[in-house]
């Protein structure tokens, strides 16, 4: 059976960034926050989960429902982040600035 590809929450990765970005001071204690729509154009993510007894939602099973899973993801998810952004800041930044961009542009254009 093929395992269906879904999307994960984009949560983590945005509070994530915002933490990283205020204390290193990338974000500005005046500016905004990043959104999830600034910051994931571009990005791609595997995230490999196995579970004994998986519980797939909707009539086409491509989203995984069991609610466990979600919490303990996102714990995972932005652990790893905050530890690779401590030790390449500047991947960190640039993720920053280019999420400041699109921040800018989402923004102006409404």
């Amino acid at each position: 059976m093929a395992v269906p590809i879904y999307p994960v929450s984009v949560l983590p990765l945005t509070r994530t960034l915002n933490d990283y970005g205020r204390k290193s001071g990338l974000i500005k204690e005046n500016e905004s926050n990043l959104s999830g729509e600034d910051v994931r154009e571009g990005l791609t993510a595997v995230v490999s989960v196995k579970v004994l007894e998986p519980q797939f939602e909707g009539q086409t099973k491509t989203k995984l429902g069991n609610s466990e899973v979600k919490g303990i993801t996102d714990v995972i998810v932005s652990e790893g982040l905050k530890t690779f952004f401590e030790e390449h800041p500047q991947d960190a930044k640039k993720i920053i600035e280019k999420g400041n961009d699109g921040k800018s542009c989402s923004r102006g254009s409404s």
